[in-house]
């Protein structure tokens, strides 16, 4: 994942190269290293540095409560930060909207030998930034050639010998259907094995009490769930994985017969949005998933629309990799990002995610909490014209005390902020709608002090109540000036990242 001033230096190559079969589908080398080969460090692709990013943290050691996640989130930056943008070139030049890919060495079948993932959204059920969290569905697909399941799974509780040397003759050119079906009967029999815990000579992903068959087929080939949590007050085992309980072939050109399956997966994901632009805020989700073994992994390309993305929300908007939350035609009427991040401190490991955005829809709060705020601020202008003696009706002038009016503005201010905590945490810092609360406020008992510290002849002197007021004035305008600009999203005309091959790379401003 690379850009201009990017945080995301290369490893050194520490990987060998060796040759793959000569009828094995690929015309050239397969890379076949312990972690990061040449042509990984060529890649255009953003990596980790993190030696405990296992799923041993997030499902032994946490006892399989989610705090594995909140640790991971602590230690390391899981995932790219990508801005959310509206990407109107995609739309301009006809690009297919599952170019998604931001390297064209992340796109399956594209370049060295890989396994293909292909992540969609399928539901969003419900959005809560206040605990860190987003609940809903997602679909995993994975392709593996039968070359590459021969090389990346064997051993340390993979394949057997057997089921190795079923695939590697799968993996030559035009296979019969007896050696397709001895190929999976074998496979079957390690996922059986493995399921019933009858190997433990695995490091990772080994097997987890009560797990279903589909999660136990999904963690035989190495690929966990990382971001998930659940609700302490609920009986629901998050994650609830379901869908294919064994492999079947698919033919997928160049890459030859591809062992696939796939699983759905609902959960609790857990995410560190931030609510420091709050009610203007707009945020990333996403759903994180390990893979290990695998020296390469890439983005399938499925044709799968990300149809939970059209959810309807009252307090937000659904924004997907187009920066849209408007459909487009056809069947994938929504894309969400989705990127492949290699971890340079643990070999053959990396992250694959799925991301999209929220945008809150802040008018309730304009309306209900600012604006009001914004009118009492400016009443402290007419408490400093009461007290300069400059108020044309006399009844007001003559039966008010700006003291006790200025006291009342701020108590009716305090109450006001009560009405809108109910949607935040109990933060350790201050949101935009804090400071502006904050700022009125003071606004407030500097009209106080000017009531106290002037007599009214200088108060009148230099109009106190006009200077007080174009300082209201000019606090409105830069505070709504600023929140303009968090809460719009901007528009890249050009891509700013890397993307695929017939699009130029051009550094972000």
């Amino acid at each position: 994942f690379s850009h201009s001033g990017s945080s995301w230096p290369k490893p050194r190559s520490r990987g060998r190269r060796v040759a793959v079969d000569a009828m094995a589908p690929w015309g050239y080398e397969q890379t076949l290293g312990d972690s990061f080969t040449e042509a990984e460090e060529e890649a255009q692709a953003g990596f980790i540095h993190e030696s405990n990013l296992t799923d041993s943290l997030t499902n032994e050691v946490c006892g399989h409560q989610g705090v594995g996640c909140d640790i991971l989130w602590r230690t390391c930056q899981l995932v790219p930060d990508v801005p959310c943008r509206q990407r109107v070139w995609i739309d301009r030049e006809k690009m297919d909207v599952l170019e998604r890919v931001l390297t064209k060495e992340q796109h399956f079948g594209r370049g060295r030998p890989a396994v293909g993932i292909d992540i969609s959204v399928q539901s969003v059920e419900a959005i809560d930034l206040v605990n860190l969290f987003w609940t809903g569905k997602v679909r995993l697909t994975v392709l593996a050639p039968a070359a590459v399941v021969a090389h990346s799974l064997s051993g340390e509780g993979g394949l057997g010998d057997a089921a190795r040397e079923a695939m590697l003759e799968v993996s030559r050119a035009s296979p019969s259907e007896e050696a397709m079906s001895r190929a999976l009967e074998l496979i079957h029999q390690d996922v059986e094995t493995y399921r019933a815990g009858g190997n433990r000579t695995r490091h990772e992903f080994k097997p987890i009490p009560d797990m279903s068959p589909a999660e136990g087929l999904m963690r035989f080939v190495n690929i966990g769930v990382i971001n998930w949590c659940r609700d302490p007050d609920s009986d629901v085992k998050y994650p609830l994985i379901s869908g294919d309980t064994s492999f079947s072939w698919s033919k997928k050109d160049p890459c030859g017969m591809c062992l696939t399956a796939t699983w759905t997966i609902e959960s609790r994901w857990r995410n560190r949005p931030s609510l420091r632009a709050f009610p203007f805020d707009v945020n990333s989700l996403c759903a994180i998933f390990w893979v290990k073994s695998w020296n390469a992994v890439q983005i399938a390309d499925l044709r799968r629309g990300n149809h939970g993305l059209g959810a309807d929300f009252q307090e937000f908007n659904i924004l997907d990799f187009r920066g849209s939350s408007e459909p487009l035609g056809g069947w994938r009427p929504y894309v969400c990002e989705s990127n492949v991040v290699p971890n340079s401190s643990r070999r053959g490991e990396q992250v694959v995610y799925a991301r999209f955005w929220v945008q809150r829809k802040a008018f309730f709060f304009i309306t209900a909490v600012i604006l009001p705020t914004a009118v009492l601020a400016y009443m402290g202008g007419a408490a400093i014209l009461i007290a300069q003696g400059g108020a044309p009706n006399g009844i007001v002038g003559g039966s008010e005390s700006p003291l006790s009016f200025l006291a009342g503005l701020m108590l009716t201010m305090m109450a006001m902020k009560f009405s809108y905590t109910d949607s935040l945490p109990k933060l350790g810092y201050l949101t935009m709608l804090d400071w502006y609360i904050l700022g009125s406020f003071t606004m407030l008992w500097v009209a106080a002090l000017l009531v106290m510290s002037f007599t009214e002849e200088e108060l009148s002197a230099f109009d106190a109540s006009r200077v007080y007021s174009c300082g209201c004035s000019a606090l409105n305008v830069a505070y709504f000036c600023m929140a303009f600009y968090l809460h719009r999203v901007h528009i890249e005309r050009t891509p700013r990242l890397s993307f695929t091959a017939g699009h130029t790379s051009v550094a972000p401003k």
